[in-house]
């Protein structure tokens, strides 16, 4: 990475520690080592984020507000969008970006929380609620209720984005095409609704 020069310093910062956490985790990213890869003093990033905390949870909004994003860019102007095609839309986010998907995953992030990333993720669960409540009334497991089919849509939907975007997992399990992904949400998320 080049050293910072005379832009907009907050966006330079976001954009290094998002290469640090795609290529190290979020543990490796520091306030200290990102002036320095960014040719800035120490001091620098503090006019920005308070702290690294500060830090990874505006990564963490920024992640959420992409995932909402691309969920929502699906509703071709209807007030709808198919379980199928959200969940779809939400891991090929994953995969795309993933050090913002990393970085919404993470537990020391999530315990850090403050109230603009609870409101980012908020909006990102009321997309996927209207979803499936729509879904339902067209006939889609009308005998759950919403909070059970929402916390099994992100528990696959998640789980399904982690498996397929980490090294690790695919090194062992194998890597999955994009048709197999789609395949294994056209099971979970039938299209005939």
């Amino acid at each position: 990475m080049s050293g910072y020069h005379h832009g907009n310093l907050r966006e330079a910062i976001l954009e290094r520690a998002a290469e640090v956490v795609e290529t190290g985790g979020v543990e490796a990213v520091s306030l200290r080592a990102l002036a320095r890869d960014l040719g800035v003093s120490s001091t620098a990033p503090a006019k920005h984020f308070q702290s690294r905390h500060d830090l990874l949870r505006t990564l963490a909004k920024e992640g959420y507000k992409g995932a909402t994003r691309a969920v929502l860019s699906k509703v071709n102007g209807e007030d709808f969008i198919h379980p199928n095609t959200m969940a779809k839309a939400f891991v090929g986010w994953a995969v795309d970006n993933p050090s913002l998907f990393s970085t919404i995953m993470h537990p020391d992030i999530t315990r850090h929380a403050d109230d603009e990333l609870k409101a980012a993720l908020a909006d990102f669960a009321a997309a996927v609620r209207h979803s499936l409540a729509k879904a339902q009334e067209l006939g889609w497991q009308e005998d759950r209720s919403i909070d059970e089919l929402f916390h099994s849509a992100i528990a696959f939907v998640r789980g399904l984005a982690l498996n397929v975007s980490d090294p690790l997992f695919k090194d062992v399990a194998g890597e999955l095409d994009q048709t197999q992904i789609a395949d294994i949400i056209d099971q979970f998320f039938p299209r005939n609704l």
